[in-house]
């Protein structure tokens, strides 16, 4: 299975991004908005903009590492599944993203893992 930590792939390049932006499908993952942070960028000195990640079905940024990574992988890879362990905003993009690339998916979540990221990971189709 492709394992998205390897050592060989610690550095970003503009080309990176921009094969990882091609590999968002609108469906799935939606641009974000940005707002101006007048007190960020004063006192960095700079324009300063937040992101809204919020916009995203799962309610975070998490989404477009998982998409990405499950998009990356060969038709082998993906007939083998995905797995993964997280508490919530990282099993919710999982889901989400194996549900829409029809891969099969395991999400393990602790014990200790509110009921309201349970039943969003489920939502989501995890």
């Amino acid at each position: 299975m492709h394992n998205t930590a390897r050592n060989d792939v610690n550095v970003v390049t503009v080309d990176g991004i921009e094969k990882a932006y091609r590999n968002m499908p609108n469906a799935l993952v939606c641009k974000s908005r940005l707002l101006h942070n007048n007190i960020l960028s004063e006192r960095n000195a700079a324009n300063v903009y937040i992101k809204f990640e919020s916009d995203q079905k799962v309610r975070s940024y998490k989404i477009r590492g998982a998409a990405n990574a499950i998009s990356m992988l060969s038709d082998i890879e993906k007939s083998q599944g995905v797995v993964c362990a997280s508490a919530g905003n990282h099993a919710q993009g999982v889901a989400l993203s194996c549900n829409f690339f029809e891969v099969n998916g395991k999400v393990f979540m602790p014990a200790t893992t509110p009921s309201q990221k349970i039943d969003a990971t489920k939502r989501h189709g995890g």
